[in-house]
């Protein structure tokens, strides 16, 4: 079985009893759409990256998994049987033993600590954050934010207001303090 498919079996159990708060959709779509937002913007770039394309599209599709699993409900038995591979402890030993320590990297710098964003609150929290992520893993949260903000056209205005100018927020700062490529202005 190939990698990426696998990356999406991981995700479909890790966000099986999630929806969208913008469409109401199964979660899934969402990590869906930005894996393929990422694909269309690598398919067409001349940047270099470390990891390779398909590692980007496994950590896109993979993107919310460490920060949404819900260990009670995710049946680790049941997906490695899926995967036809060896029981892990947790969702990370799974990661690293399937797709490297690379990826699993990856990963941890696109969770968000919700420790630290219930002190700074998620906009401040989102504007050091993105500051220190690779290119690699601030592309994905750039196709993993335009989801977010297209998916929201079916909130309240208020919820989507809010969402709109946090990420303006979010985006001049970055943009103005870290070093983007043409990748990150696709959007």
């Amino acid at each position: 079985m190939q990698s990426l498919n696998k990356a999406i079996i991981i995700a479909s159990f890790a966000h099986d009893h999630q929806n969208r708060k913008g469409n109401g959709l199964s979660y899934i779509t969402h990590p869906l759409s930005v894996m393929n937002r990422v694909k269309k913007i690598l398919e067409s770039t001349k940047e270099v990256y470390k990891l390779s394309i398909n590692d980007m599209l496994i950590c896109a599709v993979l993107h919310d998994t460490y920060e949404d699993i819900d260990p009670k409900l995710f049946n680790m038995d049941a997906v490695c049987r899926g995967l036809q591979c060896e029981e892990r402890a947790n969702i990370h030993d799974l990661i690293i033993s399937l797709f490297g320590v690379a990826i699993h990297e990856t990963l941890l710098e696109l969770t968000n600590d919700n420790a630290k964003i219930k002190d700074l609150g998620k906009t401040e929290y989102l504007k050091n954050k993105l500051l220190l992520m690779s290119k690699e893993a601030f592309l994905i949260k750039c196709a993993d934010r335009l989801d977010n903000l297209e998916d929201s056209k079916n909130m309240s205005n208020s919820d989507r207001k809010t969402l709109y100018n946090n990420t303006l927020a979010i985006w001049k700062h970055a943009f103005n303090k870290r070093e983007c490529n043409a990748d990150h202005m696709f959007f």
